[in-house]
């Protein structure tokens, strides 16, 4: 009975780590392989209207959005949203719990100009200041149009809607975030992703 009992033991803290490693693997704040085509080619069409072709600077990883941390620009987006699924708004919230990493070469693929910047490298830019920071930025990427940020995006169960916050900043006083719905349409014999509509939450 006793050796049953050491075996018991021993089986259940192995079952228990192996939970915590694939828990740790699947949903990391910074876990490098989460990442979904779907998501890149919802960037690639938001990012290519705003650069027009252009070098971007990329921030390396997701950012939440104002939407999960304050009710009354949730309230104004909904309102002007008003096309927004519950589904789709739930599958943001879900994936934005956590943060990923974003990968250059899938963004590269999708035609995408761009570069991306970690953290580490964005505070020696402009942890001291912002207005310096921005002459030391364009002295090291010239000819870019500035910083994007970007969220996770979300879904509605038959990936026909999509929705995504974005930013987008230029100048110590000169940039913008705002969510964008994107929808899909059939335009001959295939889908195509087409922005719906846009609202800006905040502008600098």
């Amino acid at each position: 009975m006793r050796l049953w009992n050491i075996w018991f033991i021993i089986t259940l803290i192995t079952l228990s780590c192996f939970i915590l490693f694939l828990t740790y693997w699947n949903i990391s704040p910074y876990n490098k392989n989460q990442k979904t085509e779907e998501d890149y080619e919802i960037y690639s069409i938001i990012i290519r209207t705003i650069t027009n072709g252009k070098l971007v600077i990329l921030k390396d990883h997701t950012e939440e959005g104002e939407i999960v941390k304050d009710e009354e620009i949730k309230a104004y987006v909904l309102r002007e949203l008003f096309e927004l699924k519950h589904e789709t708004l739930k599958n943001f919230y879900l994936k934005n719990k956590f943060s990923i990493f974003l990968n250059e070469q899938i963004l590269r693929r999708y035609k995408i100009n761009c570069r991306l910047i970690d953290s580490e490298e964005f505070e020696r830019i402009f942890g001291e200041n912002t207005e310096k920071g921005w002459k030391v930025f364009y002295t090291k990427y010239p000819g870019s149009c500035g910083i994007i940020t970007v969220s996770r995006v979300g879904f509605d169960k038959g990936k026909k809607q999509a929705f995504v916050y974005i930013t987008h900043t230029s100048g110590s006083l000169c940039g913008y975030g705002m969510y964008v719905l994107l929808t899909k349409k059939r335009f001959l014999w295939k889908d195509y992703w087409v922005i719906q509509r846009k609202v800006v939450v905040w502008i600098a």
